[in-house]
């Protein structure tokens, strides 16, 4: 199948991007983008596509999807009928890699985040 390059929209005045999404059909898309996405799911669960990984997210999971990753989240069925009480409540942060400037990657402090930020990029053709 094949992903959708999506525009994450930034204003000319920012480095990432932070939104709350309070329904479950929001980005309901196979796609990437080329920045980092941190997702929060404080409510809701479904099923994720991250790359060629396939699993289960739940209320309190936290996922860090790599550049250029194709993802993908679909809640459970149950949170489209229409006469659910069931909510769905998503924080979603976009950033590059460098937001932070490139000394904050060179701290020696920071070398595990390096790390974990290379090994989720990956560079999709």
């Amino acid at each position: 199948m094949k992903s959708h390059l999506l525009k994450v929209p930034q204003g000319p005045s920012q480095s990432f991007s932070v939104r709350r999404d309070l329904v479950p059909h929001i980005n309901n898309l196979w796609h990437y983008h080329k920045e980092v996405e941190l997702i929060h799911f404080k409510a809701g669960e479904g099923t994720q596509f991250v790359g060629d990984n396939v699993r289960r997210f739940k209320s309190a999971d936290a996922v860090l999807v790599g550049r250029n990753l194709p993802h993908y989240r679909r809640f459970d069925d149950s949170f489209f009928e229409a006469n659910t009480i069931k909510q769905t409540d998503t924080s979603v942060c976009h950033f590059t890699e460098d937001f932070w400037g490139s000394p904050f990657l060179q701290l020696p402090e920071n070398q595990v985040l390096k790390l974990v930020l290379e090994k989720a990029k990956w560079d999709y053709k």
